[in-house]
């Protein structure tokens, strides 16, 4: 873990070059290696890193798997982003806005390079009321409805008449899943970045704060870095931090941009109830990527008490080298999400949620673990 950390950390090459050669000096288990870095998602990170420090370190064998992977990750991402453009000048026909994010968006703005972030799908928010057109503009490009299940059944009609309350009532549902077929491209469209149940409130701010991104020939919009590192921490949270990629995102974001708006995003994230979930995000980032805190963040971090119980147990399990999810209905992960939520009424609601879904027995052992848990 520690090399795969030290692949994967940004800043100057050479420190991180140094880095990668301590730690070759002792054994590695390159299988285990190369399967923790395949699970978090950081293969190219450390393929990159390991042919910049020591390729002659590296048997031949893994050369191989991480010249392969490095193959198969590149033309993904360059079929993704082609569908992605062409997707968008669909959406820009029927005059209909729609910002990317994650993705090849994301790969771009924070690592410079499509090669450099693997993803498998492409992410769309849109706002509610388009949510009908964007579909109908997604199933007239072959689309078809994978998620939610109820959505997925019926003619066309019916299929647009539940997509319509899924989002005005739905507390769970912020997505449709889409597949298409023919050129093995999967599309989440958004409405909301996360159910109500997680975030209850209007997602209009990401609206109002856009930046461009050029994307081969094209410049789009997408959130501000601002937004951008708000919604990867809620995110981050909201999946327990499973993934080290997620946290690589956040440090690379830290090291390149040190001058964001620090004052809006924390004032923002104190009105939205999200500052915990904000200050875990980059409390991980610096532990376990040495990345400096933002001067106008380092106090709070330091008064911040719970962000050490909150850390402990995620960096535990990315450092266990166990590579194993965590199913998110577990009692742990439950009273992790409450914690992590600062209103009571956030808590109220989530585990409502969970309640409406589960046997009465998981719900005991809920309230057994969220009791023995500090709020």
């Amino acid at each position: 873990m520690r090399l795969l950390l030290s692949c994967a950390r940004p800043g100057p090459v050479e420190q991180q070059a140094a880095c990668i050669r301590a730690c070759l000096q002792d054994a590695v288990d390159w299988s285990l290696l190369c399967h923790l870095a395949q699970h978090h998602h950081v293969v190219p990170l450390l393929s990159r890193g390991l042919q910049t420090a020591a390729p002659q370190a590296v048997p031949a064998a893994v050369r191989r798997w991480l010249d392969e992977q490095m193959h198969v990750s590149i033309q993904s991402s360059l079929h993704l982003t082609r569908e992605l453009l062409q997707l968008l000048a669909r959406f820009q026909q029927r005059n209909i806005q729609v910002l990317p994010y994650k993705g090849p968006v994301l790969a771009t703005s924070l690592y410079g390079d499509l090669s450099l972030r693997p993803f498998g799908d492409l992410d769309l928010l849109v706002r509610d009321q388009d949510v009908l057109q964007a579909l109908d503009v997604l199933l007239a490009a072959g689309y078809q409805i994978l998620r939610p299940a109820a959505v997925a059944t019926g003619e066309r009609p019916l299929q647009m008449k539940r997509v319509c309350h899924l989002v005005s009532r739905s507390s769970w549902a912020y997505q449709l899943v889409l597949w298409q077929p023919a050129r093995q491209v999967l599309v989440e469209l958004h409405w909301r970045p996360l159910p109500r149940y997680v975030f209850p409130a209007s997602p209009q701010f990401l609206w109002e704060d856009l930046d461009a991104v050029s994307l081969g020939n094209e410049v789009l919009l997408t959130f501000s870095l601002e937004n951008l590192l708000w919604f990867l921490c809620v995110h981050g949270a909201k999946h327990r931090w499973q993934r080290l990629s997620w946290i690589c995102d956040l440090a690379h974001l830290l090291e390149a941009r040190p001058d964001l708006d620090w004052s809006k995003l924390m004032a923002r994230a104190r009105a939205l109830g999200t500052q915990r979930r904000l200050c875990l995000g980059i409390f991980l980032a610096h532990s376990l990527f040495q990345v400096p805190l933002p001067r106008p963040v380092e106090h709070q971090m330091g008064s911040r008490a719970d962000l050490g119980s909150l850390a402990r147990p995620v960096m535990a399990g990315l450092l266990d080298g166990a590579g194993q999810d965590e199913d998110l209905l577990h009692p742990a992960a439950v009273a992790f999400q409450v914690r992590v939520m600062e209103r009571l009424a956030d808590r109220g609601r989530y585990l409502l949620h969970l309640a409406r879904k589960v046997a009465p027995g998981a719900v005991a052992d809920w309230a057994r673990t969220v009791r023995h848990a500090s709020l």
